[in-house]
C-alpha cells in the first residue's frame, strides 16, 4: 500500500512538472510558478535532491518575473538544502544555483556580487556541458567587463570563444568577438577594436549587435581607410540609428561625405554632406566639420568660388584644430588660383595663419610644392 501511495505521488509530481517546463517553454511564467509550487507541496522532506531541484526551478523562475527579492530566498533554500546531498548532483546543481544568483546581480547591475557567484560557478566547470561552461565564463567576462577591469574580461571572453569556436553557433562566436572588440575600444585600442569587428562582420555580414555596433564599425573603417566598408555600414547605421538620437545620425551623413571626398565622388559627397547640415544637432565643431567637407568637395569640383564660401563659413564660428588647419591651407590654395592682386593677398594671409599657428604643418610643404 505503500508502495503504490509513494508511485502516486511520483506520478503526481512527474506530470506537475512537466506541465510547468511545458508552460516555461510558453514563457507563461505564472503558470509554470504555479505548477512548481503544487510540486513542491506534494514533496516530501525526505527528497532532498528533488526539492533543490525545484526550488532552483522557482528561483529561476522569479527571476525571470522580476521578483528577484522571493527568487533570491529560493536559491538560498535550494543551497541550503544542497548541503544534505553527496556526489556529483551536488556539483552539478551548485554551479548552476551560484550562476543563477550572478543573473540576478548582473541585471541588478551588482557587477561585485554577480562576479563572485560566478567564480564560485567556475569552480564547477568539469561538470559543465560546453553551452552551460560558456554561460558561465561569458558572464565573468561581462561581470569584469563592467567592474572596468578589461584584461580579466578578455582572458575570460577568449575562453568563451574558443568553446563557440569549436561547439557553439555562429551568433555566439559573433556576439563573444564583439564583446571583445568592445573591450579594447574602452581601454583605447581602437586598431584591435576594429579588427575584432571586421571578423563579426566577416562571419555575418547582416550580425543584429545593435545599431551602435554597426555606427562605429563603419566609423572606425573610415578611420582605419577602409573606405568602401565605411561607406557600406554608414548606410546600414543610417537605417538603424534610433529617431531620437539626431547626433549620431548627423555624424552619420557627415563622415559618409568625407568617405565620398576621399574616393574622389565629391557630388556624392555633397549629397551626404547637405543630408548632414538638415538634420540639426546643437554642435558648432561638427557644423564647421560639415562646412569644411562641403569646401573639398566644391574644390574637387574646381568650383573654386564655393570652395572658399564654405572654407570661411567653417571658421566662423567654434572648431577644432584639424578644422582650422586644414581650413587656413584650403584657402590659401584657392585664393592662389585665383592668380590676381586682391586675391594674393588673402592667400598671402591665409598662408600666414597656417604658418604661424601650425609651423609644423604638413600643409606648408605642399603649398611650397605647388606654388
Amino acid at each position: 500500500m505503500v508502495i503504490k501511495e509513494d508511485n502516486q505521488v511520483i506520478n503526481q509530481i512527474e506530470y506537475l512538472l512537466k506541465y510547468a517546463d511545458e508552460a516555461h517553454d510558453q514563457e507563461n511564467y505564472v503558470k509554470e510558478l504555479d505548477f512548481l509550487k503544487q510540486a513542491l507541496d506534494v514533496l516530501t522532506e525526505t527528497d532532498k535532491k528533488e526539492r533543490t531541484i525545484i526550488y532552483e526551478k522557482i528561483g529561476t523562475n522569479l527571476h525571470l518575473l522580476g521578483r528577484n527579492r522571493e527568487a533570491n530566498e529560493y536559491f538560498d533554500l535550494a543551497m541550503k538544502t544542497l548541503s544534505h546531498l553527496s556526489g556529483n548532483d551536488v556539483e552539478e546543481m551548485m554551479w548552476s544555483i551560484n550562476y543563477r544568483l550572478g543573473q540576478i546581480f548582473i541585471d541588478e547591475k551588482d557587477y561585485k556580487k554577480a562576479l563572485s557567484c560566478n567564480l564560485k560557478a567556475y569552480e564547477y566547470i568539469g561538470y559543465m556541458c560546453s553551452e552551460d561552461a560558456f554561460m558561465v565564463i561569458t558572464a565573468l567576462g561581462v561581470c569584469y567587463e563592467n567592474l572596468e577591469n578589461f584584461t580579466e574580461a578578455i582572458k575570460f571572453y577568449l575562453k568563451a570563444l574558443d568553446i563557440a569556436n569549436r561547439d557553439l553557433s555562429n551568433d555566439d562566436r559573433c556576439m563573444i568577438l564583439q564583446f571583445i572588440g568592445d573591450c579594447y575600444e574602452n581601454r583605447g585600442e581602437e586598431r584591435k577594436a576594429f579588427d575584432y569587428y571586421s571578423e563579426v562582420f566577416s562571419i555575418d555580414p547582416n550580425y543584429d549587435g545593435g545599431w551602435y555596433l554597426v555606427y562605429r564599425y563603419a566609423q572606425l573603417a573610415y578611420r582605419f581607410r577602409n573606405f568602401d566598408m565605411s561607406i557600406t555600414y554608414f548606410r546600414k547605421a543610417i537605417d538603424q540609428i534610433p529617431s531620437d538620437q539626431n547626433n549620431y545620425l548627423q555624424a552619420a551623413y557627415q563622415c559618409l561625405g568625407y568617405d565620398y571626398v576621399v574616393k574622389k565622388e565629391y557630388k556624392q559627397a555633397l549629397v551626404e554632406l547637405n543630408k548632414a547640415l538638415i538634420v540639426k544637432v546643437d554642435s558648432s565643431n561638427r557644423l564647421a566639420s560639415i562646412y569644411l567637407g562641403m569646401a573639398q568637395a566644391y574644390f574637387g569640383l574646381n568650383k573654386i568660388g564655393k570652395a572658399i564660401k564654405f572654407a570661411l563659413k567653417a571658421l566662423d564660428g567654434q572648431f577644432d584644430e584639424e578644422i582650422e588647419e586644414k581650413a587656413y591651407f584650403l584657402l590659401a590654395f584657392s585664393y592662389g588660383m585665383y592668380g590676381i592682386n586682391k586675391n594674393r593677398k588673402k592667400e598671402e594671409f591665409y598662408t600666414e595663419k597656417l604658418n604661424s599657428t601650425f609651423p609644423n604643418s604638413a600643409y606648408i610643404r605642399d603649398l611650397e610644392k605647388f606654388w
